[in-house]
């Protein structure tokens, strides 16, 4: 059903698809999984990704901790597309319109990362 090459691996999560809005599971194209998603934002203005490949909207009851309970944040949204190093944000990443607005939060989160805080002074 799926459009697949040797070298991908397909999914159900819909965030390893580059299809956007398919109609129909033969309708989506496979994309090699990124080992690192948090280096590119969700599709969307306002919804992140969560670590279980559920999305949520920052601006619903949940806010901004709306991936919580859901494996935490996994992807920023599109109008805030930078994950910052430091789980300075409720205890999770923090999303940065910018590079430099990460730059109290650990600067970006590279791919490879690992967890850190910013240490209380």
């Amino acid at each position: 059903d799926r459009v697949c090459t040797p070298t991908t691996q397909c999914a159900t999560d819909m965030s390893q698809y580059e299809s956007t809005a398919p109609t129909a599971t033969s309708d989506r194209v496979c994309v090699t999984p990124n080992p690192c998603p948090w280096t590119a934002p969700s599709m969307w203005d306002n919804y992140m990704v969560c670590g279980d490949g559920s999305s949520c909207s920052v601006l619903s009851n949940g806010g901004w901790n709306c991936c919580a309970n859901f494996g935490g944040r996994h992807q920023c949204p599109a109008n805030r597309p930078v994950m910052c190093a430091a789980k300075n944000c409720n205890g999770d990443y923090c999303c940065a319109t910018t590079e430099a607005g990460c730059a109290a939060n650990g600067g970006a989160r590279p791919c490879g990362s690992t967890t850190t805080t910013k240490a209380a002074t």
